[in-house]
């Protein structure tokens, strides 16, 4: 097991630079932690005086985005974790290095862009 991470981590390719993808459920979320505070802190704290038709629309919001969430979150994590040939996405997660044969097959345009730029330094993979 040792030496198959090994073999892993001297076979990946460590990319620099790259802006992280904006989530598309980001919205969702804080959709649902601004409207979980507004009903956490105002409901029934006369001191704050948020209408109850405020708190009403609220509910419904922090609702809606709770259920959308329970739709994309299985599909994320499925997605990410379960979903066949997406072992090395995982893992680049953790250890923030992405097979080269990944980035071909999965990314072209980015392998492109990568080998073009010279932002992708190779490993040595005869080492042992």
């Amino acid at each position: 097991m040792y030496r198959s991470i090994r073999r892993y981590l001297l076979l990946s390719q460590r990319v620099r630079d790259r802006p992280l993808p904006r989530s598309r459920d980001s919205g969702f979320s804080l959709g649902l932690a601004v409207t979980g505070l507004v009903l956490g802190y105002c409901s029934g704290n006369s001191a704050l005086a948020v209408s109850q038709k405020a708190l009403q629309y609220c509910l419904v919001i922090h609702f809606a985005c709770a259920g959308l969430m329970a739709i994309f979150l299985p599909v994320h994590i499925y997605m990410a974790a379960l979903a066949p040939g997406e072992g090395p996405a995982l893992c680049s997660m953790l250890t923030g290095l992405v097979p080269l044969k990944h980035v071909c097959e999965h990314n072209p345009l980015w392998y492109a862009e990568l080998k073009q730029s010279g932002k992708m330094v190779q490993t040595d993979t005869n080492t042992r």
